[in-house]
């Protein structure tokens, strides 16, 4: 892999005019820019990344931070921000953990999209003024460095709670997500305004997100409504895949007294029966969106706070 050295030597030009070739510098001709980036590829220059940190200048790569990389939830997510993130000429790192929150702060990265509960949002602020571009999917925030591209938790609930409504149950159970988080919160907002709009009273159990939270509810659930019908609407769908895990271990009949309903529509629960209706969005456009904000961000392009549509999917 060629350095700046060879490829100057090759195009016969200084290291400082390669450098302005490659960064996009007005102080060279639109001819010498071209003709030594094409011998840069040519020679399949690599860049030093951590000259160009020292320098200040964009390294044309962007961090991920994500609260962790277990379940299937962030798959499509992360394949969409990679394949804009391609398309636009930028690497991405994904990182979790508070100790990588230092390379952006130390310009590694040219800019962030933040899906994590454990980055603190006065930590983000203090970050954002100091010029750093972030994109944040899981809180909202208000600074001229930052954009939101979030869910629509709250039509989601919405749907989810008319759903059970619609079936004319004796019970009703919200299970509930960790608390701090923004969807669990939103989620949760949207579905205590429709069942008090409905005039319909409501428990909520509480959950965290995963199987072991569905499972623990199923269990209290059952203990409570017996052989009563009840609905129950599970903010995100492992814990919906834990409710079913506890009736399938238990023999219990769920389609005989049980409605589910879950958020996030993820392919595991293809498999379940009863089918599980799940409230839907686009996690591959979404990933997508956030990066191409991201970018726009960066480059100074005129760039709004985006909203993600959900809906009610039905499995077949």
């Amino acid at each position: 892999m060629a350095g700046i050295r060879e490829v100057a030597r090759e195009a016969g030009v200084s290291i400082s005019t390669v450098s302005y070739a490659l960064n996009g510098s007005d102080k060279i001709s639109e001819e010498t820019r071209q003709r030594v980036q094409e011998i840069a590829k040519g020679l399949g220059y690599a860049p030093k990344l951590a000259a160009r940190t020292l320098k200040g200048s964009k390294t044309n790569i962007v961090g991920v931070y994500i609260s962790g990389f277990q379940g299937e939830f962030y798959g499509e997510l992360l394949d969409g921000m990679q394949h804009q993130f391609d398309l636009l000429g930028y690497d991405m790192m994904v990182s979790s953990g508070s100790r990588t929150h230092k390379f952006l702060s130390e310009k590694l990265f040219d800019g962030a999209i933040v899906l994590d509960t454990e980055f603190q949002t006065q930590e983000l602020e203090e970050i954002l003024k100091s010029g750093h571009k972030i994109v944040v999917l899981d809180r909202d925030m208000q600074h001229e460095n930052v954009r939101t591209v979030l869910l629509d938790n709250i039509s989601g609930s919405r749907q989810a709670v008319d759903y059970l409504l619609a079936q004319d149950l004796a019970h009703y159970f919200v299970i509930s997500g960790p608390r701090g988080n923004h969807d669990a919160k939103a989620r949760l907002e949207g579905a205590k305004a429709r069942f008090q709009e409905a005039k319909v009273a409501f428990e909520v159990i509480e959950g965290d997100f995963n199987e072991c939270a569905g499972y623990e509810a199923a269990k209290k659930i059952q203990a409570q409504v017996k052989n009563q019908t009840a609905g129950i609407y599970s903010l995100n769908d492992d814990q919906a895949i834990g409710f079913y895990r506890y009736m399938r271990e238990h023999k219990l009949d769920l389609s005989a007294h049980y409605k589910l309903v879950g958020f996030d529509n993820n392919r595991s629960a293809d498999f379940l029966f009863p089918t599980l209706p799940s409230i839907s969005y686009h996690k591959h456009f979404w990933g997508e969106t956030a990066a191409r904000t991201l970018i726009e961000l960066i480059e100074n392009k005129k760039v709004s706070s985006k909203i993600i549509n959900t809906q009610i999917s039905f499995r077949e």
